[in-house]
């Protein structure tokens, strides 16, 4: 009946497949961060070749410009996502 009602699925859910799969939306966040910085780091210290930086410094800008444009580009769509 709540299938046909609701539009509910005719299998529900495990409460533990759903705990996991929240826990890892949460855990993404982080692990999306851990995996772009340093990234973001090793750019700017490449970088340094052809500046007059050096090497840590170079990795800690272009470290600190990726993050407030990350930042940014969230803040927008969660700006924007209100909006609708």
């Amino acid at each position: 009946m709540m299938a046909e009602e609701y539009g509910q699925p005719k299998l529900l859910r495990t409460p533990w497949k759903g705990t996991l799969s929240t826990f890892a939306e949460f855990n993404s966040f982080g692990l999306a961060l851990a995996a772009t910085a340093p990234v973001f780091f090793g750019i700017g210290s490449v970088k340094s070749r052809w500046s007059p930086m050096s090497w840590w410094r170079s990795g800690l800008e272009t470290l600190a410009v990726g993050l407030a444009a990350a930042a940014l580009a969230f803040l927008i769509g969660y700006g924007l996502n209100s909006l609708v």
